[in-house]
């Protein structure tokens, strides 16, 4: 005889269910390791307390990472895909052309997008200092970087706090 199951009454052996709790599960998973990810899935670099270190990057750029800083970039570097950087703490890039692709500096409440050229990142204390030595940047902040971009001139400084944009 074939059982009746009645559709208001759903149980955890219903297979659906199982399928929208398993779902549920791996989105907020998801949601809560996404900016981990970035620093477990690609190469990166980390200092301690008191210690400052030199890496170099693909295709000659280089990066000075400050005491307690966390840095990785995403792979490959392809001439036609641009370069994902993600830092926590403070760090000095020295950025080389690479074909027509961008540089783009991910950090909480902004994105640096650059060509090439040197600039310092300082992501401290929920804020982001951006100081442009030499080149030009392109800045993208706000909740999901819906804020429009905007241009930074050689030798602007700029601070970020959750979207907040101001000369500094």
């Amino acid at each position: 005889m074939t059982e009746v199951r009645n559709p208001d009454k759903t149980t955890f052996s219903d297979p659906l269910f199982r399928w929208l709790i398993g779902i549920c599960f791996v989105g907020l998973l998801w949601f809560v390791t996404k900016e981990t990810l970035h620093f477990s899935n690609a190469p990166s670099f980390s200092t301690k307390e008191k210690e400052v270190k030199r890496e170099s990057l693909p295709g000659g750029s280089r990066v000075w990472l400050n005491p307690n800083t966390r840095f990785s970039y995403g792979t490959p570097w392809l001439a036609t895909v641009d370069r994902d950087l993600w830092i926590r703490g403070e760090a000095f890039f020295d950025l080389q052309p690479w074909g027509n692709m961008r540089y783009v500096i991910h950090t909480p409440y902004a994105d640096i997008i650059a060509i090439d050229g040197r600039l310092t990142v300082s992501h401290m204390d929920e804020k982001v200092l951006v100081h442009n030595i030499s080149g030009t940047l392109i800045l993208r902040s706000g909740p999901e970087n819906k804020f429009p971009e905007f241009f930074m001139k050689q030798g602007e400084s700029y601070q970020f706090n959750k979207g907040l944009v101001a000369p500094k």
